[in-house]
């Protein structure tokens, strides 16, 4: 990959947050505006706009995924000021909104014993025998070893 185009990628990528024009860019690579969009285009197959919304719309999701933090902290952590606009580009790119997301994420965790988490797509579940205090199963029925449920008082699947 071209050194320059690099050096844009890295340049976004600690960036997100802040908004930029590409001539700043280009200026302090000593090329014009149009030389380094065509650069960056052919190298990378879209356009350096298109290129930092995307950017932009992995962190968010990932922030989503994995913080604590509102949908509207996410969009402005990562350089988007126009919840809206952030909403219709994140559906846009991943086919349902920040929040849906967002929710499905949270959905997707159980807790099972001393802080471990475990991903629901494991089918695990928490079930209660006369013999134990809650151990998580798989949706198999089977023992997942090693594993205690956290709410020992309220029997209960998840």
């Amino acid at each position: 990959m071209d050194v320059r185009v690099q050096f844009v990628i890295d340049f976004m990528k600690r960036n997100l947050e802040k908004d930029f024009a590409l001539s700043q860019i280009a200026t302090l690579l000593n090329l014009s505006d149009s030389r380094l969009r065509h650069l960056f285009t052919a190298e990378t197959g879209v356009s350096p706009k298109t290129h930092m919304r995307k950017l932009r719309l992995a962190a968010a999701k990932d922030l989503l995924r994995s913080s604590l933090l509102s949908i509207d902290q996410v969009a402005m952590k990562v350089g988007w000021r126009d919840r809206s606009h952030f909403e219709r580009r994140f559906k846009q790119l991943y086919g349902i909104t920040p929040a849906q997301y967002h929710h499905s994420e949270r959905l997707n965790l159980l807790e099972c014993g001393d802080g471990a988490w475990f991903d629901s797509s494991l089918l695990l579940h928490r079930r209660r025998k006369p013999d134990d205090a809650g151990t998580c199963y798989d949706a198999s029925g089977s023992l997942r070893t090693g594993l205690q449920s956290h709410s020992e008082s309220q029997p209960h699947d998840r």
